[in-house]
């Protein structure tokens, strides 16, 4: 028995080795986003800090830093800035990547439950290999979201002509989860920092999904020239 329990790790752990292999490749190829004006600036990471005061808490449970996110039950180890987990221990976890506004509400409801909001973290954190900020955010979005989907969704729920799209902004938990599994050791991500995000890459997911395949999708940071 405990040779078979053993072997079925092992072959668990081969494919959550193999679906991260994917998900590197997938991203290698889809890139071209980046270089195009938005209209907005990227999001400003600061080290070791997390000003949220404009905004309610989550009245949950939940982990609010990387640190408490790699606490005994996340079983988070350090590496190259970021938390990573033994496969083994996300082997149970199995999520299909959401497609319409019901099984968002669903997700949305499901991780109030701290157990659960840590499965999840524990999950994304073994398949985020980034270590940039946005890049971690971004590499979460197209493992949670159908880029269908992506493309119903804007942050307030409209769309162009006033048309109708399924809000973001008042998902509390999935933001939350944006903001945990975006942060680092070395970099805290803010709520204003998850907004900033979510409102460029909703209003880039027409253009992510007709050219998806191009090359890898990544956030870009300005750099100021010093003289």
């Amino acid at each position: 028995m405990d040779t078979f329990l053993t072997k079925q790790q092992r072959i668990v752990s081969e494919i959550l080795n193999l679906q991260r292999h994917i998900m590197n490749k997938l991203h290698s190829i889809e890139s071209t986003l980046e270089s195009q004006p938005t209209g907005g600036g990227e999001p400003s990471f600061i080290e070791h800090s997390d000003d949220d005061s404009a905004h309610s808490p989550i009245p949950f449970n939940l982990p609010n830093t990387i640190d408490e996110a790699s606490e005994p039950n996340y079983a988070a180890a350090q590496q190259n800035g970021a938390a990573h987990i033994n496969s083994d221990e996300v082997q149970l976890f199995s999520f299909t990547r959401m497609e319409k506004a019901e099984e968002l509400n669903e997700f949305d409801r499901r991780l109030a439950d701290a157990e659960y909001f840590k499965e999840t973290y524990n999950w994304l954190n073994s398949l985020i290999t980034e270590t940039n900020c946005a890049n971690r955010m971004l590499v979460a979005l197209d493992l949670l979201f159908d880029k269908v989907f992506v493309n119903k969704c804007s942050w307030t729920g409209r769309g162009k002509g006033n048309s109708r799209k399924v809000p973001l902004r008042c998902r509390r938990n999935l933001l939350h989860l944006f903001k945990v599994i975006g942060s680092t050791r070395r970099a805290s991500v803010s709520r204003s920092d998850v907004e900033d995000f979510f409102i460029k890459k909703l209003k880039q997911s027409k253009q992510r999904l007709n050219l998806q395949g191009i090359r890898k999708a990544t956030c870009h940071v300005k750099r100021t020239q010093l003289s």
